[in-house]
C-alpha cells in the first residue's frame, strides 16, 4: 500500500509539470495575432492528447496498454512536430521542450516501476 502511493507521489510531479507547460501551449494557441492553427492541427492536438490521458492512466494503473497508449503519443506527436511545428516562435518551442521532458520523465518513471 504505501509503495502504491510512493509511486503515485513519484509519477505525479512529471504529470504536474506537463499540465503546466501544456497548458501554456494551449493557451499560446488561442492567442490573438499568434500563428494560426489548422482545423487539422487542433484535431491532432486533441488526439494526442487523449492518449497522452490513456497514457497517464495506464501508467498509474501499471497496466500493459501503457506501451500501446505511448507508442500512440509518440506517433501522433512525431507528426505534429515535425509537420506543424517547423518554424515555431521560441515560446512555444520552449514550452514544447519542458512539455516533452515532462512527458519522458513520466514514461522512464512508470516503465522503470514495472521492473
Amino acid at each position: 500500500m504505501l509503495l502504491i502511493a510512493l509511486r503515485t507521489l513519484v509519477l505525479l510531479v512529471p504529470v504536474a509539470v506537463f499540465a503546466r507547460y501544456g497548458y501554456r501551449d494551449t493557451k499560446l494557441h488561442f492567442t490573438a495575432g499568434y500563428r494560426p492553427i489548422s482545423r487539422v492541427e487542433h484535431g491532432l492536438h486533441n488526439l494526442t492528447g487523449l492518449c497522452e490521458l490513456a497514457m497517464f492512466g495506464f501508467g498509474f494503473a501499471d497496466s500493459a496498454y501503457f506501451l500501446l497508449a505511448a507508442l500512440c503519443v509518440v506517433a501522433l506527436g512525431a507528426i505534429d512536430e515535425y509537420h506543424f511545428h517547423r518554424d515555431v516562435p521560441a515560446l512555444e518551442a520552449d514550452y514544447h521542450a519542458k512539455g516533452h521532458l515532462a512527458l519522458f520523465a513520466f514514461a522512464a518513471i512508470a516503465a522503470a516501476w514495472r521492473i
